[in-house]
Protein backbone atom coordinates (compact mmCIF):
# COMPACT_ATOMS: atom_id res chain seq x y z
CA UNK A 1 0.00 0.00 0.00
CA UNK A 2 1.37 3.71 -1.30
CA UNK A 3 -0.05 6.89 -0.29
CA UNK A 4 -0.20 7.49 -4.27
CA UNK A 5 -2.95 4.46 -4.55
CA UNK A 6 -5.13 7.56 -2.63
CA UNK A 7 -5.11 9.46 -6.15
CA UNK A 8 -4.61 6.76 -8.70
CA UNK A 9 -8.21 5.07 -7.61
CA UNK A 10 -10.26 7.68 -6.83
CA UNK A 11 -11.08 10.07 -9.49
CA UNK A 12 -10.03 13.91 -9.21
CA UNK A 13 -12.92 15.12 -8.33
CA UNK A 14 -13.73 12.88 -5.69
CA UNK A 15 -13.35 13.75 -1.83
CA UNK A 16 -10.93 11.92 0.58
CA UNK A 17 -12.25 11.28 4.39
CA UNK A 18 -9.47 10.61 6.34
CA UNK A 19 -11.10 9.53 9.78
CA UNK A 20 -9.63 9.40 13.48
CA UNK A 21 -10.73 7.24 15.96
CA UNK A 22 -13.25 8.43 18.58
CA UNK A 23 -12.40 10.58 21.56
CA UNK A 24 -9.24 11.36 18.98
CA UNK A 25 -5.41 11.73 20.30
CA UNK A 26 -2.27 13.33 19.17
CA UNK A 27 -0.74 10.27 17.01
CA UNK A 28 -4.32 9.62 15.31
CA UNK A 29 -5.02 13.57 14.21
CA UNK A 30 -0.95 13.82 13.67
CA UNK A 31 -1.35 11.13 10.95
CA UNK A 32 -4.33 12.17 9.64
CA UNK A 33 -2.83 15.45 9.05
CA UNK A 34 0.07 14.46 7.70
CA UNK A 35 -2.07 12.61 5.22
CA UNK A 36 -4.08 15.98 4.62
CA UNK A 37 -1.43 17.83 3.64
CA UNK A 38 -0.02 15.11 0.60
CA UNK A 39 -3.30 15.45 -0.69
CA UNK A 40 -3.40 19.04 -0.57
CA UNK A 41 -0.18 19.22 -2.52
CA UNK A 42 -1.79 17.57 -5.77
CA UNK A 43 -4.92 19.84 -5.29
CA UNK A 44 -7.24 16.95 -3.94
CA UNK A 45 -9.78 17.71 -1.57
CA UNK A 46 -10.05 15.89 1.76
CA UNK A 47 -11.56 16.29 5.15
CA UNK A 48 -10.29 15.15 8.34
CA UNK A 49 -13.24 13.37 10.72
CA UNK A 50 -13.88 11.66 14.21
CA UNK A 51 -17.11 10.94 16.19
CA UNK A 52 -18.42 9.17 19.11
CA UNK A 53 -19.21 10.34 22.15
CA UNK A 54 -16.76 12.68 22.85
CA UNK A 55 -16.01 15.93 21.24
CA UNK A 56 -12.14 17.25 21.49
CA UNK A 57 -11.33 18.94 25.19
CA UNK A 58 -7.98 18.13 26.07
CA UNK A 59 -6.06 21.69 26.41
CA UNK A 60 -2.84 20.37 24.47
CA UNK A 61 -5.02 18.77 21.74
CA UNK A 62 -7.23 21.77 21.32
CA UNK A 63 -3.39 24.04 21.50
CA UNK A 64 -1.92 21.52 18.59
CA UNK A 65 -5.25 21.92 16.60
CA UNK A 66 -4.99 25.61 16.57
CA UNK A 67 -1.49 26.16 16.33
CA UNK A 68 -0.90 24.07 13.24
CA UNK A 69 -3.73 24.92 11.78
CA UNK A 70 -5.75 21.37 11.35
CA UNK A 71 -9.06 21.12 9.66
CA UNK A 72 -10.28 18.30 12.00
CA UNK A 73 -14.03 18.27 12.02
CA UNK A 74 -16.50 16.07 14.34
CA UNK A 75 -19.25 14.42 12.94
CA UNK A 76 -22.15 12.60 14.24
CA UNK A 77 -22.45 10.62 10.76
CA UNK A 78 -21.83 11.07 6.84
CA UNK A 79 -23.30 10.49 4.10
CA UNK A 80 -22.14 7.08 1.86
CA UNK A 81 -18.35 7.80 1.19
CA UNK A 82 -16.26 6.89 -2.00
CA UNK A 83 -12.96 6.87 -0.70
CA UNK A 84 -12.04 6.77 3.42
CA UNK A 85 -8.67 6.06 4.94
CA UNK A 86 -8.98 5.50 8.85
CA UNK A 87 -5.13 6.58 10.62
CA UNK A 88 -4.39 4.85 13.78
CA UNK A 89 -7.68 2.58 13.99
CA UNK A 90 -9.14 -0.25 12.08
CA UNK A 91 -12.56 -0.87 10.47
CA UNK A 92 -14.61 -2.43 12.60
CA UNK A 93 -13.27 -1.45 15.62
CA UNK A 94 -14.79 -0.65 19.12
CA UNK A 95 -13.26 2.81 18.72
CA UNK A 96 -13.82 4.31 15.73
CA UNK A 97 -17.82 4.49 14.38
CA UNK A 98 -18.41 2.47 11.26
CA UNK A 99 -18.90 4.53 8.12
CA UNK A 100 -20.14 3.48 4.84
CA UNK A 101 -18.17 3.47 1.85
CA UNK A 102 -16.89 1.95 -1.12
CA UNK A 103 -13.40 1.80 -0.81
CA UNK A 104 -12.09 1.81 2.96
CA UNK A 105 -8.25 2.01 3.33
CA UNK A 106 -6.44 1.62 7.01
CA UNK A 107 -2.98 2.65 8.21
CA UNK A 108 -2.52 1.40 11.76
CA UNK A 109 0.06 0.47 14.19
CA UNK A 110 -1.82 -1.63 16.42
CA UNK A 111 -2.71 -5.49 16.69
CA UNK A 112 -4.78 -6.26 13.47
CA UNK A 113 -8.46 -7.07 14.63
CA UNK A 114 -9.91 -10.89 13.96
CA UNK A 115 -12.62 -10.06 11.82
CA UNK A 116 -13.95 -11.51 8.77
CA UNK A 117 -11.79 -10.02 5.48
CA UNK A 118 -13.87 -7.66 3.33
CA UNK A 119 -12.86 -7.02 -0.23
CA UNK A 120 -12.97 -3.39 0.23
CA UNK A 121 -10.51 -2.84 2.78
CA UNK A 122 -6.88 -2.30 1.74
CA UNK A 123 -4.85 -2.27 5.95
CA UNK A 124 -0.63 -1.53 5.98
CA UNK A 125 -0.80 -2.19 9.75
CA UNK A 126 2.76 -2.77 11.94
CA UNK A 127 2.22 -2.92 14.94
CA UNK A 128 6.28 -3.35 16.12
CA UNK A 129 6.38 0.69 15.70
CA UNK A 130 5.57 3.41 18.63
CA UNK A 131 2.89 5.01 16.55
CA UNK A 132 1.03 5.74 13.57
CA UNK A 133 2.58 8.90 12.90
CA UNK A 134 6.21 6.63 11.82
CA UNK A 135 4.06 5.00 9.39
CA UNK A 136 2.74 7.73 7.88
CA UNK A 137 6.54 9.09 8.05
CA UNK A 138 7.82 5.93 6.30
CA UNK A 139 5.25 6.35 3.53
CA UNK A 140 5.59 10.10 2.90
CA UNK A 141 9.23 9.77 2.16
CA UNK A 142 8.63 7.13 0.10
CA UNK A 143 6.73 9.70 -2.04
CA UNK A 144 9.64 11.73 -1.64
CA UNK A 145 7.09 14.39 0.33
CA UNK A 146 9.16 17.88 1.18
CA UNK A 147 9.00 17.75 5.26
CA UNK A 148 11.51 20.79 4.88
CA UNK A 149 8.85 23.10 3.31
CA UNK A 150 6.02 21.71 6.13
CA UNK A 151 7.12 21.95 9.46
CA UNK A 152 3.76 21.94 10.57
CA UNK A 153 3.70 18.37 9.41
CA UNK A 154 6.98 17.57 11.17
CA UNK A 155 5.63 19.24 14.63
CA UNK A 156 2.75 16.97 14.44
CA UNK A 157 4.46 13.59 13.54
CA UNK A 158 6.31 14.17 16.36
CA UNK A 159 4.40 14.83 18.85
CA UNK A 160 2.46 12.28 17.96
CA UNK A 161 5.11 9.83 18.68
CA UNK A 162 5.94 11.80 21.91
CA UNK A 163 2.78 10.95 23.03
CA UNK A 164 2.10 7.17 21.79
CA UNK A 165 5.65 6.29 23.52
CA UNK A 166 5.37 8.01 26.77
CA UNK A 167 7.09 10.64 26.23
CA UNK A 168 9.68 9.01 24.23
CA UNK A 169 10.73 6.60 26.73
CA UNK A 170 9.36 3.58 25.14
CA UNK A 171 10.83 4.36 21.70
CA UNK A 172 12.50 1.25 20.55
CA UNK A 173 12.09 0.29 16.82
CA UNK A 174 15.05 1.67 14.34
CA UNK A 175 12.15 3.50 12.23
CA UNK A 176 10.94 5.19 15.05
CA UNK A 177 14.74 6.23 16.03
CA UNK A 178 15.25 7.32 12.50
CA UNK A 179 11.90 9.60 12.44
CA UNK A 180 13.22 11.22 15.53
CA UNK A 181 16.80 12.16 14.06
CA UNK A 182 14.94 13.10 10.40
CA UNK A 183 12.33 15.67 11.69
CA UNK A 184 12.95 19.28 12.06
CA UNK A 185 9.89 20.68 14.04
CA UNK A 186 8.98 23.41 15.71
CA UNK A 187 10.89 23.07 19.23
CA UNK A 188 8.18 26.18 20.70
CA UNK A 189 5.19 24.45 20.03
CA UNK A 190 6.23 21.48 21.07
CA UNK A 191 7.02 22.87 24.46
CA UNK A 192 3.61 24.28 24.39
CA UNK A 193 2.26 21.16 23.91
CA UNK A 194 3.90 19.23 26.46
CA UNK A 195 2.93 22.38 29.28
CA UNK A 196 -0.44 21.93 28.44
CA UNK A 197 -1.88 19.30 29.47
CA UNK A 198 -4.33 20.61 32.67
CA UNK A 199 -6.43 23.49 32.91
CA UNK A 200 -6.51 25.68 35.60
CA UNK A 201 -10.20 24.40 36.45
CA UNK A 202 -8.83 21.20 36.56
CA UNK A 203 -6.22 21.92 38.30
CA UNK A 204 -8.64 22.72 41.07
CA UNK A 205 -10.20 19.49 40.71
CA UNK A 206 -6.86 17.27 41.10
CA UNK A 207 -6.07 19.45 43.90
CA UNK A 208 -9.84 19.23 45.79
CA UNK A 209 -9.18 15.32 45.25
CA UNK A 210 -6.09 14.96 46.36
CA UNK A 211 -7.05 16.46 49.97
CA UNK A 212 -9.64 14.38 50.17
CA UNK A 213 -9.09 11.14 49.27
CA UNK A 214 -9.86 7.91 51.22
CA UNK A 215 -7.55 5.10 52.37
CA UNK A 216 -7.63 1.95 53.57
CA UNK A 217 -3.75 0.56 54.53
CA UNK A 218 -5.05 -2.64 54.99
CA UNK A 219 -6.39 -3.82 51.56
CA UNK A 220 -4.25 -1.02 50.12
CA UNK A 221 -6.91 0.84 47.91
CA UNK A 222 -7.20 5.00 47.44
CA UNK A 223 -10.23 6.64 46.54
CA UNK A 224 -10.32 10.12 44.96
CA UNK A 225 -13.68 11.44 44.67
CA UNK A 226 -13.03 14.27 41.81
CA UNK A 227 -16.27 16.74 39.67
CA UNK A 228 -17.17 16.37 36.65
CA UNK A 229 -13.92 16.25 34.62
CA UNK A 230 -13.03 15.68 30.68
CA UNK A 231 -12.56 11.55 31.24
CA UNK A 232 -8.93 11.51 29.41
Amino acid sequence: MRLSDLMTKTKPDESVVIQCHNAPDADTIASAFAIYKYLEKYKRDARIIYSGEQKITKPNLRLMIDRLSIPIEYVEDMQHINTLLLVDCQYGGTNVKELSADNIYVIDHHIELRQPTLPHVTSFINNQLGSCSTIIWDMLNDERFDFAAHTDVSTALYYGLFTDTSSLTEVRHPLDRDMLDDLKFDKFIIDELKHNNVTPSEMKIIGAAISTYLHNPDTRYTILRADECDPT
